[in-house]
């Protein structure tokens, strides 16, 4: 071979070698550094029996038992029961427990609508809204914003108890045959960062 061209090769060689950095090794090495087990929380609310309504408007409840056939009038109060378990787990963890038909109820049809959630198990009152939601901690949440929130335990059975009341002030015929469905009701758990 020509002087020329093994040069040329050589040369083009060493270049190579040169821009992809392979002329010589370093040494390398990883340990384990033991990081553990990440584990995540969890947020489940189930339905443990059907509502039952009642017409609280007088001294002594009365059992309604078909709620569709009920017909408010200004003055009236009724109340839904619904038992549910709820788990929250996290250490970060809070969220809202709300009574829905698709958001938030309030006020729908001149009928206003609250929220009390107690333990099932010792009749504690853990919150109640008016139209919102009730916001709860996780038992691990230690977390000093999240400190006054009352909590919900990991296998806890809740009494949730929906108000509606069609306050006596109503005049004019106001929502008369007005019909507020409650066919979609639901009861959610919905996380919240604070």
């Amino acid at each position: 071979m020509n002087k020329k061209i093994k040069s040329t090769i050589l040369g083009a060689t060493a270049g190579a070698l040169l821009l992809t950095g392979s002329t010589y090794a370093l040494w390398s090495d990883s340990g384990s550094v033991g990081a553990g087990t990440i584990t995540n929380g969890n947020l489940d609310v189930t339905s443990v029996s059907a509502g039952v309504w009642q017409d609280v408007s007088g001294t002594t409840p009365v059992a309604i038992s078909d709620l569709s056939a009920f017909r408010m009038v200004p003055g009236d109060k009724i109340e839904g029961t619904y038992t549910l378990s709820a788990d929250l787990q996290g250490d970060n963890m809070v969220a809202d427990l709300a009574v829905k038909d698709g958001n938030a109820i309030a006020t729908v049809n001149g009928v206003n609508f609250s929220v009390k959630v107690f333990n099932a198990d010792t009749g504690d009152d853990l919150g109640s809204a008016n139209g919102a939601s009730v916001r709860f901690r996780s038992v691990e949440n230690d977390n000093a914003n999240a400190a006054t929130l009352p909590t919900l335990d990991e296998s806890g059975t809740y009494t949730v108890k929906v108000t509606a009341e069609m306050p006596d002030t109503i005049e004019n015929r106001d929502h008369v045959l007005a019909e507020t469905d409650l066919g979609d009701l639901k009861v959610s758990l919905d996380q919240v960062r604070l």
